[in-house]
């Protein structure tokens, strides 16, 4: 029986089964279907998130894993940008479709309802909050093997909304070698974790292998924090830069992700 994410109404006894009395999770649209949900988080802006949810779910769709991003960064929304996408979602009357890249990614973001423009975002955190929840529950995904959500910069109102509503199967962190972004990733951790969400891994973005041993230090605190053995390191590539900055994220040289698509492979 294929999952629809819709405890309430499910009489499956299955190991994802919520437990009893837990809010139902808001539901898809009729005949989407999503298979897991993977936050990737940071805390903070600057740490690389959104380019790097980019390359994951190009990587993901090379090894034949159905993927899809929700750019729920609402006022940062960066996901068609980095992999070249224009094209608006289309209507139906009963729901949107998502937009897909060259290379079959599928997602869903404000830039395709807004364009992309320099025009400020400037909406209150209510109307953030419910623009990432009809990305999952008015939108036609389908048959994804694997949603990643872009998460916001921030710990706030649209992040406590899709982790209280959406089935969020796991977090990936995201973080740089940075003493402040570390700190981030220690509190997007731990709200993950609060929501009752597992972080599935740590990935240690723009490595060098010369940070301050101040630095190793709290990834090491933060890798303890989570009960995970270490960090997956990526290292910094210019040339990846310029790629993703183009619009061309899939033609990049997804190497670098390749042990953090590992992480988010492990759960499917």
């Amino acid at each position: 029986m294929e999952c629809t994410h819709d405890c309430a109404s499910c009489t499956s006894s299955c190991s994802s089964a919520a437990p009893a009395g837990t809010p139902a999770k808001a539901a898809l649209c009729e005949g989407a279907s999503v298979k897991k949900v993977i936050a990737v988080s940071g805390g903070k802006g600057g740490a690389g998130r959104s380019v790097l949810a980019c390359l994951i779910a190009a990587e993901l769709q090379r090894r034949g894993k159905r993927t899809g991003i929700l750019d729920a960064d609402i006022t940062g929304a960066s996901i068609a940008h980095y992999l070249g996408v224009d094209e608006a979602c289309k209507d139906s009357p009963d729901y949107f479709f998502p937009a897909v890249s060259g290379g079959g990614i599928q997602l869903a973001s404000v830039e395709l309802t807004l364009g992309q423009n320099s025009n400020p975002i400037a909406w209150r955190a209510a109307t953030c909050s419910e623009a990432a929840l009809t990305f999952w529950g008015s939108m036609f995904w389908k048959d994804l093997d694997v949603l990643l959500l872009d998460m916001p910069a921030d710990t706030g109102d649209v992040a406590i909304a899709l982790y209280q509503a959406l089935p969020v199967d796991g977090t990936l962190l995201v973080t740089k070698p940075s003493l402040v972004s570390v700190t981030a990733a220690l509190r997007s951790g731990g709200m993950s974790v609060m929501s009752g969400v597992p972080v599935i891994g740590i990935v240690e973005n723009m490595y060098s292998g010369t940070e301050e041993e101040y630095v190793r230090k709290a990834m090491a605190n933060v890798c303890r924090a989570f009960n995970l053995k270490n960090t997956v390191k990526c290292p910094c590539s210019e040339a990846v830069a310029v790629l993703t900055d183009a619009g061309r994220a899939e033609s990049a040289d997804l190497s670098i992700v390749k042990e953090a698509a590992d992480l988010v492979e492990a759960v499917l």
